[in-house]
């Protein structure tokens, strides 16, 4: 039975939900802690997305054993400086992303408020660094591999490259479930996909993704004045800097 390159997207959110839910139960009867508590609470959630995607991973392979895809090449294919622009060019595309969540007048996401109170307490603890490390360099490195270099090796197979950048952002976006979470995620993974995309690699999307969440550990670090203020400089630069990175990297296949 040929399985159609389609299914992957529809069915991973429903399915990683459904997992992470039994993940949740399992862990909270461990644990001794309600659901809810480690749903909010970032070290146990991070564990427990990776559980999830891992066994969406393995029965994805498992489902489509007889139509696995072939070599997949994944390196750098422009300049090194061009790739830096694009990892340092995260810092408006955060940016632009605040800028439309304030424009709008929404909440911090559940999830970065669980992460903000975190960060306020016991600093410079190992339980701090810790949770640091995992924000920083553990989600970027994870979600990275997940979207921008499995699923996108999976789904290279039956969509062309616009089609596999697409489809990987939106999934990737809609993975983070809250509705304001996901909105200001989902030009994030735009522009973490089209590094993956036009770069040839993954790895500037990984360095990208560490910085940004390395810079909303600082801001969160900085206090409300600096989460207050809204970044309109990032609109000019957005303006400028995404048709400039577009044409530079024209030859991409």
């Amino acid at each position: 039975m040929t399985v159609p390159p389609w299914l992957l997207p529809a069915a991973w959110l429903p399915g990683k939900l459904v997992v992470s839910v039994v993940i949740f139960v399992l862990l909270s009867a461990v644990m001794g802690s309600g659901a809810e508590d480690l749903m909010t609470n970032p070290l146990p959630g991070f564990l427990a997305t990776v559980a999830a995607d891992l066994t969406m991973m393995g029965l994805w392979t498992a489902l489509t054993k007889a139509q696995r895809p072939g070599p997949f090449e994944d390196r750098l294919t422009q300049p090194m400086w061009l790739a830096i622009w694009g990892v340092l060019f995260v810092i408006p595309v955060a940016a632009g992303g605040t800028v439309l969540l304030m424009a709008l007048d929404l909440p911090m996401p559940e999830t970065m408020e669980a992460i903000a109170d975190q960060l306020s307490h016991d600093v410079g603890s190992p339980l701090w660094w810790t949770l640091v490390l995992v924000t920083v360099v553990g989600a970027g490195l994870w979600e990275e591999f997940v979207y921008r270099r499995w699923m996108w090796r999976e789904l290279s197979a039956g969509f062309a490259p616009v089609g596999v950048w697409l489809l990987t952002s939106l999934v990737f976006a809609a993975a983070h479930v809250e509705p304001v979470h996901v909105l200001g995620t989902l030009g994030l993974g735009m522009w973490f996909g089209l590094l993956r995309w036009r770069l040839g690699s993954w790895w500037p999307g990984v360095l990208a993704h560490a910085l940004n969440n390395g810079l909303a550990v600082v801001t969160v670090m900085a206090g409300a004045e600096a989460e207050a203020a809204v970044p309109w400089w990032a609109l000019p630069l957005l303006l400028l800097g995404i048709p400039l990175f577009l044409l530079r990297t024209r030859n991409a296949s």
